[in-house]
């Protein structure tokens, strides 16, 4: 899907969109130091097309991924890409964004959608389906939504924008299903979530 190469790993020495801090605290009478990062919050939805009754995902390399799946001791400078292929990064989402402009996070919704997927709708037909915090480490709330679209919607292939590298992935409902019956130790638990949920509010869960 996408060629990727030269993979090295660096220490982070500074970052506009994730900013680690130390918190300082007195608990019991003793000081006590944790850890966090901060970063804007995300938006993301469940995109159900009714024309063939398929759930709309898209695909890409994520670092983070590609970074838990390196053994800790081959992890710094350069990764030896015959060890360990750039498909261990690619991840199966939920169309998703950042929350990084002055808009509802409707309009985010909706403009993420004809980006990465390439279809059309209205900011009423969006349906909130819930907020979660990332980890306990982390300051990031995702906000989850569902839309319904159709084929008449569809205006141009999707794939992100400027230098983004997204893979639109079709995936019938009989798929979803047959996922949540197996194990699930590849795929983020709020993506299981929102299997769940449709399969749950949207679908029918599998006996």
């Amino acid at each position: 899907m996408q060629d990727i190469t030269n993979i090295v790993v660096r220490p982070l020495q500074s970052s506009k969109y994730i900013k680690p801090v130390s918190v300082h605290y007195i608990l019991n009478g003793k000081s006590r130091i944790s850890y966090a990062v901060t970063s804007s919050n995300c938006v993301a939805v469940i995109i159900h097309n009714i024309s063939k009754n398929e759930l709309v995902f898209v695909k890409q390399f994520r670092a983070a991924k590609y970074f838990s799946n390196v053994a800790e001791n081959d992890r710094y400078g350069q990764i030896d890409l015959k060890k360990y292929s750039p498909d261990l990064g690619i991840s199966l989402e939920l169309c998703a964004g950042t929350v990084d402009k002055e808009a509802s996070l409707e309009e985010i919704v909706a403009e993420e959608i004809l980006e990465e997927c390439g279809y059309k709708v209205n900011v009423s037909s969006l349906e909130k389906v819930h907020s979660f915090p990332a980890n306990e480490y982390s300051t990031i709330i995702t906000h989850i939504y569902y839309c319904e679209v159709t084929e008449a919607m569809k205006i141009n292939k999707g794939g992100g924008i400027d230098d983004e590298l997204i893979e639109v992935i079709n995936m019938p409902v009989t798929q979803v299903q047959e996922i949540i019956s197996k194990d699930n130790s590849l795929i983020h638990p709020i993506l299981i979530y929102c299997f769940y949920w449709f399969l749950k509010n949207k679908g029918e869960l599998p006996q």
